[in-house]
Order: C-alpha cells, then sequence, then structure tokens
C-alpha cells in the first residue's frame, strides 16, 4: 500500500464521542457486508506514532449508524457534502469482527486531509485508540478513494481488535495494550518464527516493519482473505495455524486470573493441585510459609513423574515463573521438614 500511514496509536487521543450529532442516535440502516473473498493488497503499508491531540467533532459532521446481519451498530462520520457511507459501511461489515465494532467511529474524508489529521505528511489513513489502558474504543480515519482501499480498511481495524485483546500490555514489559497483538496468535508465531529473536518489538525506533503490532494488523489482513506479504517483514506471512490461533483469542479472549490456596501440609507431605490452561500463560506460582517446614514448589506437566521447573530454596518463601503452552499442569507444595501452613497463590497472566 504505497504511501499509506496506519497510525500507532496515540495512548492520549481523546475522542469525543458523545459531542456526534443528534442525527446519529436515528435507527441504524441495515447493510449486506461485501464479500471479500481472497484479494491482493496493491502495495506496502507504512506507518507513523500520531501525536497526542483532542479531538471533538464538529457538529456539522454528518453521521450514520449502519447494522450488520447480527445486528452489530457500524457508526460512520464524515464531513464530504454528498458522500454516500453505504461502500464504506460494507466493508467493515465484511471484516472478522464481533460487538467491538460499536467501539469505534470511522471518519471518512477527502485524501489531502488525512496528512494533518494523522499528524503525518505522508500518512493516507489512521487509527487512534480512546486511553488503551482503560478503555476498548477508538477511531479510525481513512480517505474517501484509494486503489488500496480494502487493505487500508482492514488493516486500520486489525489495529482496533489489537486494542480489545490482552497479550503483553498488562505484564509492564514495554508494549500496550495496543499494539502488542493477542495472546495465542503472539506465541504461535513466535515459537514457529521466532518474532523476538527476529528484532520484533513495541518500540518506534526499531521501524516500521518489525513493530509487533503492525505485524498484528498484516496478520489480521491474512484472516480476511488479503494473500499479498510485504518483502521487508522479518517474518514470513502467517500460515493457517497462525491465523487460526488469532480467530481463537478473538473469539475467547484471554482473561488473566489468579489462583488462592491456603491449607496445612504435613511433615515429608505434599499437596497436589491441578491447573488447565486453554490459551499460552505467563504463570507464576508463589509460595509462603513457615519457615520451620522448609516449603518445596515443583511444577509438573500433567502425568509426569519429574517436574520441569521448580523452587526449593532455604526456608518456605518459593516461586515458579514458566510461560505455559495450553496443557494440564501439576503444582506440587512439599513440606520437606516440620509440617506447616503454606499460602499458594497462582498467576495466569
Amino acid at each position: 500500500m504505497d504511501g499509506v500511514k496506519p497510525s500507532l496509536h496515540a495512548p492520549l487521543v481523546l475522542l469525543v464521542l458523545a459531542l456526534l450529532p443528534a442525527s446519529a442516535s436515528a435507527a441504524p440502516t441495515p447493510l449486506e457486508p461485501l464479500d471479500l473473498g481472497e484479494w491482493r493488497a496493491k502495495g506496502e503499508v507504512v506507518d507513523t506514532r500520531l501525536r497526542p491531540t483532542v479531538r471533538a467533532k464538529a457538529a456539522a459532521a454528518h453521521v450514520e449508524r449502519f447494522s450488520d446481519e447480527h445486528g452489530h451498530v457500524v457508526t460512520l462520520v464524515t464531513d464530504v457534502p454528498g458522500l454516500d457511507l453505504n461502500p464504506y459501511a460494507r466493508v467493515f461489515a465484511a471484516v472478522h469482527h464481533d460487538d467491538e465494532i460499536e467501539d469505534v467511529a470511522i471518519e471518512v474524508v477527502a485524501p489531502d486531509r488525512i496528512p494533518e489529521i494523522c499528524g503525518d505528511p505522508e500518512a493516507l489513513a489512521c487509527y487512534a485508540p480512546e486511553d488503551p489502558a482503560r478503555s476498548l474504543r477508538g477511531w479510525i480515519w481513512i480517505p474517501t478513494a484509494d486503489p488500496d482501499l480494502i487493505h487500508i480498511i482492514v488493516h486500520e481495524y486489525g489495529h482496533h481488535v489489537d486494542n480489545q485483546l490482552i497479550n503483553l500490555g498488562h505484564l509492564g514489559i514495554g508494549c500496550g495494550f495496543n499494539d502488542d497483538g493477542s495472546r495465542n496468535w503472539f506465541f504461535e508465531r513466535d515459537v514457529d518464527d521466532r518474532l523476538l529473536d527476529n528484532g520484533v518489538t513495541c518500540s518506534p525506533e526499531r521501524g516500521w516493519s518489525h513493530l509487533l503490532g503492525e505485524l498484528y494488523a498484516e496478520d489480521y489482513t491474512w484472516l480476511n482473505g488479503n494473500r499479498y506479504w510485504r518483502p521487508d517483514m522479518p517474518v514470513r506471512a502467517p500460515a493457517d495455524w497462525h491465523l487460526s490461533a488469532m480467530a481463537s483469542d478473538f473469539a475467547d479472549p484471554l482473561d488473566p486470573e489468579t489462583s488462592r490456596y491456603l491449607g496445612w501440609i504435613g511433615h515429608r507431605k505434599s499437596r497436589w493441585i491441578r491447573v488447565e490452561n486453554e490459551d499460552w500463560t505467563v504463570f507464576t506460582a508463589r509460595l509462603r510459609g513457615r519457615r520451620a517446614a522448609d516449603l518445596d514448589l515443583f511444577l509438573y506437566r500433567a502425568g509426569k513423574r519429574r517436574p520441569f521447573a521448580g523452587s526449593r530454596g532455604r526456608g518456605s518463601s518459593e516461586e515458579i515463573g514458566e510461560i505455559l503452552a495450553p496443557a494440564r499442569y501439576d503444582v506440587q507444595v512439599f513440606a520437606h521438614r516440620d509440617g506447616g501452613n503454606g499460602r499458594l497463590r497462582l498467576f495466569f497472566d
């Protein structure tokens, strides 16, 4: 997509959806999604980061609401006189989506206005989340026309999907909620294509083609039928199982959990806890107990006789941290010396 600039989501953007004109409250117009089928992007996406801004919609903007075949409402805005918004809505209704489509507003503007709106002279489109750490809402700006408009729209919506799904953003390791992809997609991709070893990162200093959020958005275009892969990407095009993992994240999003256990463990006795992951999981087991008991902590694959991770220091303060593939596992707490109460917390992040 020559010269296209979907944004890297300014985290301080304030999208004042409440200021949309009263006409937006009219009953949505039913529409039939466009049949995307298989298609090929006509070029390469280029991306920059939007600067933080406060943006309220002008009262003169024309707003239309459409309903897709499942009753989800798609909101489009334009200030281009007489512009028919139905064709754009049909494309958005066709992309792989659920009710998160109601959390985005799409503004269709004249192409020559996009650079100023998106904060870059080369920009042709952009996405901005309202507040990635606290809100699922966002805003997309697209041009009225472009030879690669389908690619632009689907890529931009991929950023909105990214903003909905938890992966690494809540772990405080340099990624945000809006630019870290989704969990099972990420680890399936990393196992096969060694994303981190190939320089894929959340840091914009590395360059567009190495940004995790952009890789996710391009993979999302493949989930929606694109079959052109830009040659400067550091990894190959997604395989079918990568796309299946992306779709499963979409259908059943990761929900971090914490479990707590408290109980007495007798001298030279064990307590066993069976856990099962449906997603790739950043797993932490944290044990605290009576020092004299010298409690130890071990992690097994379900049914195996030897642990693959353990913590057996002096005393009863133990911790295990592992990245676990979807499977069943057994956690063992063992009282090496005297019996005592153990307090165990399991974090599934």
